[in-house]
């Protein structure tokens, strides 16, 4: 769906600018196309950025994903028990334990995980 917008965009540009063209005078002809240039940069920056940002938030949930089902698939561990969240590669992990064995395990399983660069372990051991 963002292609297709971002591809309709990028076509509209040339021909608002040819349109513009048939009716100016030379000079107004040369600023139209800058404009229209600058408009279409805009545009590529703008859909690159937003690409970008989907791809982030995509990894981050996928990240979050992985982490959380490593954590419910140990036995040492109450994964239910916990939340994680992911930001660029660092996980949180929130939530209550039952003793500061089974924190430190959290933290060693979530940061085994691959694509987590580091972990901040906000957990509670009772």
């Amino acid at each position: 769906m963002h292609t297709i917008r971002s591809n309709w965009v990028a076509y509209a540009m040339p021909v608002i600018a040819a349109t513009a063209f048939v009716a100016c005078s030379p000079s107004e002809r040369q600023e139209v196309s800058s404009n229209a240039s600058q408009a279409a940069q805009t545009v590529r920056s703008e859909a690159s950025r937003a690409m970008e940002n989907t791809e982030k938030v995509v990894d981050d949930a996928a990240l979050t994903a992985k982490v959380k089902s490593t954590l419910l698939a140990d036995s040492q561990v109450k994964g239910t028990q916990i939340d994680v969240d992911s930001n660029n590669g660092v996980v949180t992990l929130h939530g209550s334990v039952a003793t500061a064995s089974e924190k430190a395990r959290a933290e060693q399983l979530a940061q085994n995980v691959e694509g987590v660069r580091s972990v901040r372990n906000n957990l509670a051991a009772q």
